[in-house]
Formats: structure tokens, sequence, C-alpha cells
């Protein structure tokens, strides 16, 4: 039976935090006065890869045995997926659909892109189409989507390496994947909704959560140990691994941490290296017991629970701020309480009372 990992609620109520903060800054000039944090505020949109790459980790510890020639369980597996984001998605495209009327009357551009839109594959169709409605964030859900689809044949792949190989191919795609960022923004004429969104390149992202889901269990056996350097425990776990997945993110990110000063804010490289390198030793550690311990307080599951409310919830906020103007410089506050208030009134009205529904039904 797949176990729940609740050491990693912490970094879902850090991601959606800097998420939330960083659009409001974004938008509203959102600032608390320290350079520091708002410099993190501002590379706050790399949070989105670590839920890529907490996707990849949950969905590897829950379906590891998931093989590419099993129809029937790969059907099983895209009905639950699809039934897990779906209904949310639904709602959020029929509101914005009501108010896409409202405010602009495009019918007849509404009425060609709604079988595209409903699809959940409108990601696929460029930016013109994941910006069509004005919850703009529901392009996180087409992306997951896809890669929902792409997930059998990445589980296979993972199935086929060894324990170390592994670590190397963590390191490998994270190099793939800064490598094609940079090059996206400075080796081409992209705008950033022409890369950024785009499923394909967050496979490797997507990836390495899965490959730390495996790792992960290695170094939780090496840390759970009470006595770790002793042959039992270095016989049941591989410490090479811990060691090295471990030491090159914490080298980075406090390497990078201490030089940040002299690097140019616009290369981005603390939020593409530090960040994601951070999430990497969380993953990496997830089956520590302490960590579980803690992240299984009610509060703290349940706020990690609002995630992908809060994110998905702020087009509605953006959209009340664009009807009531407000005076007095509070824009961003208001964002930020709308937000919240949205995200949890939709997760408490909406996605639980389906999310029982579905699975009283199978």
């Amino acid at each position: 039976m797949h176990k729940r990992i609740d050491s990693l609620n912490f970094i879902r109520i850090i991601g959606m935090t800097m998420i939330l903060l960083f659009h409001a800054k974004l938008m509203y000039g959102f600032s608390i006065g320290l350079a520091w944090f708002d410099d993190m505020i501002s590379i706050g949109a790399i949070f989105v890869t670590v839920f890529f790459m907490l996707s990849g980790f949950g969905l590897r510890k829950s379906n590891r045995d998931l093989s590419i020639g099993d129809f029937s369980g790969i059907l099983k597996f895209y009905k639950k997926r699809i039934l897990s984001i779906y209904p949310l998605f639904l709602l959020l495209t029929i509101v914005a659909l009501i108010f896409q009327f409202r405010v602009m009357d495009r019918w007849s551009e509404t009425l060609v892109r709604l079988p595209i839109q409903f699809s959940m594959l409108h990601i696929l169709f460029g930016k013109e189409m994941h910006g069509f409605l004005f919850n703009d964030n529901c392009w996180y859900i087409s992306a997951l989507f896809v890669l929902y689809l792409l997930f059998p044949l990445l589980n296979e792949i993972v199935n086929r390496l060894r324990a170390r190989t592994k670590v190397f191919m963590c390191v490998v795609l994270w190099i793939v994947s800064v490598g094609v960022y940079f090059y996206c923004v400075y080796g081409t004429e992209l705008t950033f909704l022409d890369y950024y969104p785009n499923p394909f390149l967050r496979v490797p992202e997507f990836m390495i959560g899965m490959l730390c889901a495996d790792l992960s269990e290695e170094i939780g056996n090496w840390l759970n140990c009470k006595n770790p350097i002793g042959e039992v425990c270095l016989a049941n776990s591989n410490r090479v691994c811990a060691e090295i997945v471990g030491a090159v993110a914490i080298f980075i990110a406090v390497a990078l941490t201490l030089f940040y000063p002299h690097f140019k804010q616009e290369t981005n490289l603390y939020g593409v290296i530090v960040i994601p390198c951070t999430a990497v030793v969380f993953l990496c550690m997830a089956n520590w017991e302490w960590g579980n311990r803690i992240g299984s307080k009610k509060l703290v599951r349940w706020m990690a629970k609002l995630g992908l409310e809060v994110y998905l919830c702020q087009s509605f906020a953006t959209l009340v701020l664009s009807l009531v103007k407000l005076d007095g410089g509070v824009d961003e506050w208001i964002f930020i309480l709308l937000s919240v208030i949205f995200a949890v009134v939709v997760n408490t009205c909406f996605t639980r009372p389906i999310g029982k529904i579905v699975k009283a039904r199978g």
C-alpha cells in the first residue's frame, strides 16, 4: 500500500507561498522592503519547477509497478489521474467562460476554441490557446495532463535503471533542464509564453522527481538507521547515492547563495539552480521519519493540500481587483487575501467533496 510522504508538505507550502508572492509582485508590485527576500520573490516562478518534481515523485511512489505492457493498468491509471484534476479544471474553465462572455463578448472565437480547452490539451496549441480564458494559470493542469499521458513510458525507463545510474541521470537531466532554459532565454527569440509552459520542456524536471522517489528510499534507510556507518545499514542502503546527490545539491545551493550578489539578476541562476537543488535534497530525504512526524500535523497537511487551488484561484482574485478599483495601494494585499480565500472555499466546498465521491465509486 502506498505510504503518504508527509515530510514533503513543507516544500509544498513554501512553493505555493512563493508563487503567490511572485504573482503579487509581478502584477501589483508587492514588496516587504528586504532586498534579499524581494529578490527571491522576483524569481518565485521557479517554484513551479518544484511542483513538477513533486508530481513526478508522487506518481513514481504510488505507481512504480505500472508496466508499459499492462494496458488495463494504464487505463486505470489514466482514469484515476484524469478524475483527480478534471473536475477542478472544469469548474475553473466554466467560471472563466462566464466572465469571458460577460467582459469580452468574443462568441465566435470562444465557440471554436472550446473543444480544445475542455480537452485539457490546449497547452499544445500555443500561447494563443493557453492564454485564451482569463484563468491563464490553467496551463499548469494542461501540462500536468500531458505528463500523465507520458508517465507509463517514463516509468518503464526508470524501472530499467540501476541505483547509481539514477544518480547520474538526476545530474544529467538537471543540466539538460537548465541548459534548455538558458538556450530558450538567450539563444532564441521565443517569448516567455512560448517556452515556460511547454510540457515537453518539463519532462526532465518531472523525471528528476521520479528518480528521487527511488533514491529517497535508499537515503531514508541510511538516515533512519541507529548506526548509519554500521555494516548492516551500508548493506541495506546505497550511501554513495546519498552522499553524491546531497553533496552536489547542497554545494551548489550554498555556493550560489554566498556569491549571489555577484550574479546579474536577469541570469536567474539562483532560481534555476539553487531552489530546485534544495528541492532535490528535500525529495531525497522524504523518507526521514523526523520530517514525516512534523509534516503529518493536521494544520501542515491541510495547508499543503491547498497548493493547486491557491495557484489556480489567483486569476479570480485578479478579476475581482479589475472590477473593483481600490485606492490606497493595497491591491497586492487584497490579491493575496482573495487568492487564499477562494482557494479555501474551492477546496472545502468542491475539491474535497468531489474527491470523496470519486474515491467511493472506485
